[in-house]
């Protein structure tokens, strides 16, 4: 009898046992169903809207990026300006009164010789009361522009003439010339002469 009710405890023991080591039961899978293909377009349709969106943004912040730049630089151009001193004005000086006393007194503009008429001439006086050294001045047809006769140094007194030829040499009133080939002076429309100084400044200018 003590025999078999030990048997029996043994047994339930090892029946124990084994229930504790068998394995757990495995779960069932879920039976949440799959997204659908209506599903998934609309997602899609979603993230293709959003990447528009976000390129559309970048286009603008790309706009604004360029017009910031912009004005940046038409700033930095106009402190350029305000740094760069103004250019000064060139206000020409009237000629000093001894300059303005040497005045173009006569124009002898139908010569004598045939055709090229190089006796014409220019006569230049001094009417002031100070001698005037007429270096680098310049005796100009401004109604043709052209020739013209630069001076060499040459001291002209008070009161004393000079004559500027188209093509002789007169020593007796200066030996200037032209060394022009044909005439000068028109016979027909009155040309003007024009007298300038040593710095390029009109003292005198006469027609006929």
């Amino acid at each position: 009898m003590r025999k078999t009710l030990i048997i029996a405890v043994l047994l339930v023991t090892a029946l124990l046992v084994l229930g504790a080591c068998a394995p757990a039961p495995t779960p069932e899978p879920s039976s949440t169903p799959a997204p659908t293909e209506d599903l998934a377009a609309e997602l899609q349709s979603r993230i293709t809207a959003l990447e528009e969106e976000l390129s559309a943004k970048e286009a603008t912040i790309d706009a604004l990026q360029q017009e910031i730049q912009e004005k940046q630089n038409k700033i930095e151009q106009l402190e350029r300006a305000l740094e760069k001193p103004p250019e000064p004005v060139h206000i020409p000086a009237p000629p000093s009164e001894k300059a303005a006393n040497i005045q173009i007194t006569y124009i002898f503009y139908d010569g004598l010789v045939t055709r090229v008429e190089s006796d014409e001439y220019v006569e230049i006086t001094n009417l002031g009361d100070q001698p005037q050294d007429l270096g680098d001045w310049v005796l100009k047809d401004i109604s043709d522009g052209q020739p013209s006769f630069t001076f060499p140094s040459h001291i002209l007194a008070p009161g004393e003439s000079i004559r500027v030829y188209t093509n002789e040499y007169h020593p007796e009133w200066g030996g200037f010339s032209f060394e022009c080939s044909q005439a000068i002076w028109s016979n027909s429309e009155p040309d003007i002469a024009a007298l300038y100084d040593s710095q390029g400044e009109e003292v005198s200018r006469k027609s006929y």
